[in-house]
C-alpha cells in the first residue's frame, strides 16, 4: 500500500488545530499537535486558535455540564501551544507601555495598516472580558483588544 505522508507535512493542519480550538475539541487538538500541527497558524482573517477559543468561550452553554471545565482547558491548551505560557501569565505581561504586534486584520488600527503597537490601556471590567488598548505604531490610531490577539514584541 502506498504511505501517506504525515500529517504535519499538510500545510492545512494548522487551520485544522484553530478549527478544533473554535469548537472546543481538545482531542482533536491533542492529535493534529502530535502530529505536527503548527498552533501558531492563523485564518485568513488574522485570527489564531487562542483568539478563536477565548472569542468562543463568551458563546459556550456554561452553565451545561463539564463545558466551562472544556472551554478552560481548550484556552489553557492553545495559550501553552502557542506561546509556550498559561494564559493568565500572557494577559498579566501585557501591562501599559508594553510593546505588541498582533495579526487580527478586522480593527480600526489593522485597517490601518498597523500591526504592532504599544499598550496604552487595560480595561479588565469591560463586558468583552480582559481588554488592552493599543496605539498603532505607524498610524497612531487605537484599538480594544483581547490578550488572545495580541503577542509581545
Amino acid at each position: 500500500p502506498a504511505e501517506r505522508a504525515p500529517l504535519c507535512a499538510d500545510p492545512n493542519a494548522g487551520m485544522f488545530f484553530v478549527g478544533a480550538a473554535e469548537t472546543f475539541n481538545l482531542e482533536a487538538m491533542e492529535a493534529l499537535l502530535a502530529a505536527g500541527a503548527d498552533p501558531r497558524q492563523v485564518k485568513p482573517d488574522g485570527f489564531c486558535a487562542l483568539s478563536m477559543a477565548v472569542q468562543g468561550a463568551a458563546k459556550a452553554p456554561a452553565e451545561a455540564e463539564g463545558v466551562a471545565e472544556r472551554v478552560a482547558a481548550v484556552i489553557e491548551r492553545c495559550a501553552q501551544a502557542q506561546l509556550g505560557t498559561s494564559y493568565a501569565a500572557h494577559v498579566a505581561s501585557l501591562t501599559v507601555g508594553a510593546a505588541v504586534t498582533w495579526t487580527n486584520k478586522v480593527n480600526a488600527v489593522s485597517e490601518a495598516g498597523d500591526f504592532a503597537g504599544t499598550i496604552v490601556a487595560v480595561d479588565d471590567t469591560r463586558a468583552e472580558g480582559n481588554t488592552r488598548a493599543v496605539r498603532g505604531a505607524k498610524s497612531g490610531k487605537q484599538a480594544w483588544m483581547s490578550p488572545a490577539m495580541l503577542r509581545l514584541a
